[in-house]
């Protein structure tokens, strides 16, 4: 009898591996040849899950542009309500992916439904991946993308003066140490970050004394993203790279934190809220903190391909729970 082909994800995932590897793949600096296979087929996975994209909301436009200077492009995807004629509120939204994956097709659909729900421009940014492009490339990606938005963005009916920041898992980290590094007055004006289970210090298993068994079984592959993404010489508690340790708590803006109940990095987020609601009224930004107890790491990009009606209704959640901004 002949045995059916494997077709699951993991099975796949094995065959992009031992091809990656049979390919002679040339690795960047400081990556072994077994870490980059791995690496090449997490994207392959990932651009194989994304192959078919879902359809937008009918009440959303889309459009992909090449946005900075000459010596810098970086893509974006600008997802904008069909209601919305004249200059509208902006939110830039910065992927997962562990720094290694992930693109404009990730969350193609839930930046959609974000346009839709909340009637604000949605400007998804394809910044470069570690280990080809270490810290801090992604982050000058995303400043270059803000400086386009201060500057051509009214051209573009994009508000520079409402801007705010929504990542995902690495993407809040991302989120996080742009803001934790801002000056006060700068253009644009980001008014809120919202922060989906991100990563915050590459340290934090020292901070805690009992982890649970998902943060225990995580260690070796968050150790692992943070040795990619990371030059050898990078310093791990600078705020940029660790945005929990950032002592300007006073120019940071109002602030959501996502955090889901079958997640490594629940910790993570629960820790940041603490560390802003410790000085909230004083010299800290208001913040809030929005749980979702049963659902896993990453369920806001798998959420839009199972249920829209729950989609919907997490960003909704998520989005009245923004704190209103302070005033300046």
């Amino acid at each position: 009898m002949r045995r059916t082909p494997r077709s699951t994800a993991s099975g796949r995932l094995r065959g992009w591996i031992r091809g990656a590897l049979e390919a002679r793949l040339e690795p960047p600096a400081d990556t072994s040849p077994a870490t980059y296979a791995l690496v090449v087929a997490l994207r392959r996975l990932g651009r194989a899950t994304n192959a078919d994209r879902p359809p937008l909301p009918p009440t959303v436009t889309v459009r992909t542009r090449s946005v900075g200077p000459d010596d810098g492009r970086v893509t974006v995807r600008c997802y904008r309500p069909r209601a919305g004629d004249g200059t509208l509120p902006v939110t830039v939204f910065l992927h997962g992916g562990g720094w290694i994956s992930g693109d404009l097709d990730t969350n193609h659909r839930l930046c959609g439904s974000l346009a839709a729900e909340t009637g604000r421009a949605v400007v998804a940014v394809d910044y470069r991946l570690a280990p080809e492009h270490r810290y801090p490339a992604q982050l000058d990606d995303c400043e270059r993308v803000l400086a386009w938005l201060a500057t051509r963005g009214p051209a573009h009916g994009l508000d520079p003066d409402d801007v705010a920041l929504f990542g995902a898992s690495a993407g809040g980290t991302l989120a996080a140490a742009l803001c934790a590094d801002r000056e006060a007055g700068a253009s644009p004006t980001i008014r809120h970050q919202t922060l989906a289970y991100p990563l915050v210090d590459p340290a934090f298993d020292e901070r805690l004394a009992n982890p649970g068994l998902l943060r225990r079984a995580a260690r070796p592959l968050l150790a692992g993203l943070w040795n990619l993404y990371l030059p050898p010489d990078a310093d791990r508690s600078d705020p940029r790279v660790a945005p929990l340790r950032t002592a300007r708590l006073d120019t940071l803006p109002a602030t959501t934190v996502v955090t889901c109940g079958l997640d490594p990095l629940r910790a993570e987020g629960r820790a940041y809220v603490r560390r802003l609601a410790e000085t909230e009224g004083e010299t800290g930004p208001p913040v809030a903190h929005v749980a979702f107890p049963s659902y896993p790491h990453g369920f806001l990009t798998l959420l839009p391909t199972v249920s829209r009606r729950r989609t919907v209704a997490a960003l909704r959640r998520i989005h009245d729970a923004r704190p209103a901004p302070r005033e300046r």
